[in-house]
């Protein structure tokens, strides 16, 4: 008897399993070089979602971060309000001294990768330091497109530690 209701629990279980559809997500973890990390007091993130193909600028999600909240990498977690029509994402982050000056500003966009939760990076470089870029990624020290392809974006792997 207890083995059938084993077997039972096991089969109700892998039924619910099959039919569960993987989440489109898209994980951005924003790090920063050390010697950057020392100086940011401030970090001012803002995210940006709306379809593809429109001004991103439609939906908007702010949040601005004190150094003493500050766990390096910060993460973002972004998700599409609804797959169809396919939605866009744009992100600006900006690191800011305790006197509120910027050290440097940087974007990255995208859009979703169906079923999938993928990881993206945006590391603040030291090379990058008194460059501010507007709508554009810094990469060794120069503005650059801040467009990631999120097909090519590998897994988010979670650990779950010890």
């Amino acid at each position: 008897m207890r083995r059938a209701l084993a077997a039972c629990l096991l089969l109700a279980l892998a039924a619910g399993c099959q039919g569960e559809t993987p989440r489109t997500q898209v994980m951005l973890a924003i790090d920063a070089d050390p010697a950057l990390r020392e100086e940011i007091a401030f970090l001012h993130v803002h995210v940006f979602g709306g379809e593809a193909g429109r001004p991103v600028e439609m939906y908007a999600s702010r949040r601005d971060i004190r150094y003493d909240e500050l766990a390096w990498p910060w993460r973002v977690a972004m998700v599409p309000l609804d797959p169809d029509p396919p939605r866009a994402w744009l992100v600006d982050v900006t690191a800011e001294r305790a006197d509120g000056t910027p050290i440097t500003a940087s974007t990255v966009r995208g859009g979703y990768a169906p079923e999938r939760t993928v990881r993206v990076e945006l590391r603040l470089e030291e090379t990058c330091a008194g460059v501010l870029c507007d709508r554009a990624r810094c990469e060794d020290g120069r503005c650059v497109d801040p467009l990631v392809d999120v097909s090519t974006a590998p897994d988010l792997v979670v650990d779950g530690g010890p």
